[in-house]
This record gives C-alpha cells, structure tokens and sequence, in this order.
C-alpha cells in the first residue's frame, strides 16, 4: 500500500518545525553540503520524502531508509546540487523568496502527480508523473498564471 503525508509550516517559534531538524538535516543539501539552509514543507509518497529546501529554491527527493532517510538522491528546481538561483532561465523553477511554500502529493490521478506551491511566482508547479521524476527534471503543469513564464 502506498502513503501520502503532507506537512507544511513552521513551529510557534517562527522556525521549521522539529521533525525537519531531527529527519532531514543529515540528508538534504545546501547548495553545497547537502545541508537543507530553511526546510519548509514535506510530503511523503512511494518510499520517498520530498522536502522544500526553501533558501536554495528546489525540492530535494530522499529515499527512506529503515527508520529514516538516507541522503537526498534528486533535486527539483534547480540544474545540479549546488545551484540555487530562483528561476533560472526556462520559468519552470521555483521562487521561494516570499517564504511561503507546499507540497502535495495526488496519488489519484494516473500516473500520481507531484505539486509545488510557488508562492514567489504566484503559482503552482507540478510534475505529471510522480514515479518517474529525474534528477533536475523542469516542471510539466503551471496552475494559476497562463504560462510558465508568467509569474
């Protein structure tokens, strides 16, 4: 049976809440270490945690392992590990600027799809097949501006 499991927000003080510091700080990446700089939200889905690492504008992708997860295996929203510019060129990236992200995991439609709450763009980004994401792979779905290089 495959899970789903949403988080967003932060903690009463203004800081992520525990979880990410305890569950993702060994295994995401900063633009350099692989050390999340501000994770903001989660979802879980198909053996994999999917975590918006919100000062480096992307999503990192790690699998669990055992009781927790190993080190990040793919980013989304960025070219490489250790980039981390809002936008880049082609308006399918992320723009976490205004603080403000979330994900959310579809595991209804067919194939399931993944979406990332944009809030610097004013929009929502989704990749159409889950299961089949690569690393670096651009969003396919803009929700809430016309095109992809609306924002």
């Amino acid at each position: 049976m495959d899970r789903q499991h949403a988080v967003s927000g932060s903690g009463a003080s203004g800081r992520p809440a525990r979880f990410f510091q305890r569950q993702a700080q060994s295994g995401i990446g900063s633009a350099r270490r692989r050390n999340a700089e501000q994770p903001t939200a989660a979802a879980f889905a198909g053996g994999e945690l999917y975590v918006v690492d919100r000062d480096n504008n992307r999503v990192v992708v790690l699998p669990q392992s055992g009781s927790g997860f190993g080190p990040a295996t793919r980013v989304l929203g960025q070219d490489r590990f250790d980039t981390q510019s809002a936008n880049l060129l082609e308006g399918r990236e992320f723009n976490f600027a205004a603080g403000d992200a979330g994900l959310a995991v579809d595991l209804n439609s067919s194939p399931p799809h993944l979406y990332v709450a944009d809030s610097g763009n004013n929009r929502i980004l989704g990749f159409r097949d889950l299961r089949n994401i690569q690393p670096g792979q651009k969003a396919d779905i803009v929700i809430g501006q016309p095109d992809f290089q609306h924002g």
